[in-house]
């Protein structure tokens, strides 16, 4: 999978390789904090797929292999934007 450091260090974002999706760990400790709310893989393919922290790590931006990227509030999990792809 695919991993991110929030710019504070007090958040990971992990893309889970075999779940698909991507979940949000307490830095520095180990369990994850919450599964965000989307998909980002569906198919049968395994691939990796990346996340990115932004606005001061207030928001995680993720893709997807369906082509759409999610911004969600990292401290509330809500989805704030589903932005197609081309």
């Amino acid at each position: 999978g695919h991993t991110a450091l929030s710019p504070r260090e007090d958040f990971m974002l992990s893309h889970n390789l075999s779940e698909g999706h991507f979940q949000i760990h307490r830095f520095p400790a180990s369990t994850p904090d919450g599964i965000l709310p989307f998909t980002a893989q569906t198919s049968d393919r395994r691939i990796t797929i990346q996340g990115c922290f932004a606005e001061e790590g207030k928001v995680a931006v993720c893709g997807s292999d369906h082509g759409t990227v999610y911004v969600v509030d990292v401290m509330t999990r809500a989805l704030l934007q589903k932005l197609p792809g081309a």
